[in-house]
Formats: structure tokens, C-alpha cells, sequence
């Protein structure tokens, strides 16, 4: 059985587009899974910004570089780097290191819960 570590992170708002005040909501969606096979941890990133009235996206996906140019805390650049470093791992074979898979897991489940899944 597959474990399933996942949050979603709401960075607030930020001027995007045609906006001069700051309405676009930004979010950062990171799932780390435990897989039976190598390399044993699986970790997936993406982010989105959405228009003001929130009922579509000005850019959804891989577009963490674009919310670097406007979020700039400490938790989002610590996602950012786990992003570069790490970001769909399993589709290279390239492992997690042990310490940063249990502060990635430390991360996900101070900011939400786990998830098993079937």
C-alpha cells in the first residue's frame, strides 16, 4: 500500500496581469509519495495563480519560477528549492536524501494531514 503525504499551501494574493492591487490568489500544491518501488519517495510540485474572481487560472502547473518573482517567505523558497531539486524525481530514478524526505513529510503534515491510499 502506497502512503501519500499532501498539502496545499495559500500564499496569499499578489498583483498578476492587468491587476494593480494585489486580488490573484497564489497556491502551491506539493505531494510526496512512499512507492514500493525505486526510488522509494516520489515528489510532485505545482503552483497557480488565479484571476481575481477566481474562476479560472492565469497560470497553473510548473509555473513556481513565475511565483518566485512575487513570494518571497521562507516557507515558499524552501518549497521552491525541494522543487529544483526534487520535483518528479521518480520519472529520473533520482533518490530524496533520508533527511530531506522526513523534513519534506515534517513540512506536509505540520501544514496538513496524511492520506493512505488504496
Amino acid at each position: 500500500m502506497e502512503k501519500r503525504y499532501a498539502t496545499t499551501l495559500n500564499l496569499g494574493k499578489i498583483a498578476y496581469g492587468n491587476n494593480v492591487r494585489k486580488a490573484n490568489p497564489v497556491y502551491v500544491d506539493i505531494v510526496l509519495t512512499e512507492q514500493s518501488s525505486f526510488p522509494k519517495y516520489g515528489l510532485s510540485i505545482s503552483g497557480e495563480i488565479l484571476t481575481s474572481k477566481e474562476k479560472s487560472f492565469w497560470c497553473m502547473g510548473q509555473c513556481l519560477d513565475t511565483i518566485e518573482k512575487y513570494i518571497d517567505t521562507p516557507e515558499f523558497i524552501r518549497v521552491l528549492e525541494w522543487w529544483h531539486l526534487y520535483h518528479l524525481n521518480f520519472l529520473h530514478g533520482k533518490k530524496i536524501p533520508n533527511y530531506t524526505v522526513k523534513e519534506i513529510k515534517d513540512f506536509i503534515i505540520e501544514h496538513s494531514k496524511e492520506v493512505e491510499l488504496c
